[in-house]
């Protein structure tokens, strides 16, 4: 249930992703699928058919991301559901599809923090928010946002420069629990460890919870310019021109293939002059429109 955040926050869950709505289905044994995941040593097929089943359930293709991390993280999809077997993990999934939404999330990880890499940060602050702010309509998305840490820094940075009114933000994740979580706004102090006091004091107001410990929820004028969006990015762009995208250690769990349309597809939607911001450790190989601002940031070509 969406607390009432929500009424501050604009969230829509897509279909295929839906999970309350989807039917009851069984895993497909590996002779009715039309395709083979690749060997992997420490993946065996009857893995690889649960996984691929997960994920089918959930609307995503298996097929775009690396083996070696589905396979990396099937133990801890096991012990999230705390399923003594494959067989026994799909038959909790079959009947509470409330489980789909933590065995997605422990599949397919989202790792974020505010202001994660610092120098990235000082770029946004220092040269690309001041460059796109100038335009009397700003949008930005930030793709995989996970729950929401990303995209909430960015505006924290955007309301400190009096901007945030001109501006229309986006999130979106894959995973449902995930964009639960980014509408709520609500933080542990732990979380908010990178944001200075001022900035924490100004744009969070303490939300105690029940066990005692203290959280904090985003304050309604910073959540008053952003929405967020249960969908896959793999499966559909959200159109632009955008401004500013954010798709951070996206990349690095893709297969190559997938990685090189997202990357196509990314740039297409941004405006001429607008700004891709990506890990550190990734280059968006294939795409001559994009060069390099500064570690992490590329700009489109006017």
């Amino acid at each position: 249930m969406i607390t009432k955040a929500a009424k501050y926050c604009h969230v829509v869950f897509a279909d295929a992703i839906n999970l309350s709505r989807r039917p009851v289905d069984h895993a497909p044994q590996a002779e009715e699928i039309g395709y083979q995941l690749e060997s992997h040593p420490s993946f065996n097929l009857d893995e690889q058919t649960f996984v691929r089943w997960v994920l089918r359930r959930a609307g995503i293709d298996a097929e775009h991301y690396r083996r070696e991390t589905l396979a990396r993280r099937l133990p801890a999809c096991l012990r999230v559901l705390r399923a003594a077997s494959l067989s026994h993990a799909r038959f909790m999934i079959e009947r509470n599809d409330e489980l789909l939404h933590e065995a997605v999330s422990a599949l397919i990880i989202g790792v974020t923090q505010f202001f994660r890499d610092a120098p990235v940060f000082d770029a946004l602050r220092d040269v690309v928010l001041p460059r796109i702010s100038q335009h009397p309509h700003v949008r930005i998305w930030s793709v995989g946002c996970s729950d929401g840490s990303e995209l909430y820094s960015v505006a924290i940075l955007l309301a400190e420069m009096r901007a945030l009114h001109r501006c229309s933000l986006l999130g979106t994740d894959c995973r449902a629990e995930a964009m639960r979580q980014a509408v709520e706004g609500r933080f542990c102090g732990a979380a908010l460890a990178a944001v200075p006091d001022r900035m924490r004091e100004h744009h969070f107001s303490p939300d105690p919870i029940n066990d005692g410990s203290h959280s904090y929820k985003a304050r309604p004028f910073l959540c008053s310019s952003m929405r967020w969006r249960c969908a896959n990015v793999l499966d559909a762009v959200e159109p632009g021109p955008w401004d500013l995208i954010l798709c951070r250690n996206m990349s690095m769990y893709l297969r190559p293939e997938a990685s090189g349309r997202l990357w196509k597809s990314l740039q297409s939607e941004l405006r001429p002059g607008g700004y891709l911001v990506l890990g550190r450790a990734e280059r968006p190989h294939g795409v001559d429109s994009l060069s390099i601002a500064s570690p992490g940031v590329y700009r489109r070509g006017n």
